[in-house]
C-alpha cells in the first residue's frame, strides 16, 4: 500500500466546499466545519478523492475478471481461449473508457 498522494499548492484543484464534501462522504458522522478547513485538510481531501477514483478504476478490472471467469468451467482449451479473449476485449474497453485526453499520447 502506498502513501496518500500530497499536492503542491498550485496542484490543488478542489475548493474548500468540495473538500468538505469529500471528507463528509468518508466520515458522514463527523461534524467537520467547512469554514475551519486548512490547506492541509483540502490537500488531504484531494488525495482521498484521487485514491478513491483510482481504486474504483481498478475494481472495474476485478469486476471484469469475476464476470468472465467465476463459475465457468471450461470444457476445452478453446473455451479457455474464448474466456481470455472476452476478458481482453472487456479490459481494453474499460481502459479506453477511463483514458483521459492527456493520456492519449501515451496510449
Amino acid at each position: 500500500m502506498s502513501d496518500l498522494k500530497r499536492f503542491q499548492s498550485s496542484e490543488i484543484y478542489i475548493s474548500k466546499h468540495e473538500a468538505w464534501l469529500v471528507l463528509k462522504f468518508f466520515w458522514p458522522d463527523n461534524t467537520i466545519d467547512e469554514n475551519n478547513l486548512t490547506e492541509a485538510d483540502i490537500n488531504f481531501a484531494q488525495g482521498l478523492l484521487v485514491e478513491a477514483i483510482d481504486a474504483s478504476y481498478e475494481m472495474g478490472y476485478v469486476h471484469i475478471i469475476f464476470e468472465t471467469f467465476y463459475g465457468k468451467i471450461p470444457g476445452s482449451f478453446a473455451d479457455v481461449q474464448k474466456m481470455v479473449k472476452t476478458f481482453a476485449k472487456k479490459a481494453a474497453k474499460h481502459w479506453f473508457e477511463h483514458l483521459g485526453s492527456k493520456d492519449l499520447s501515451k496510449a
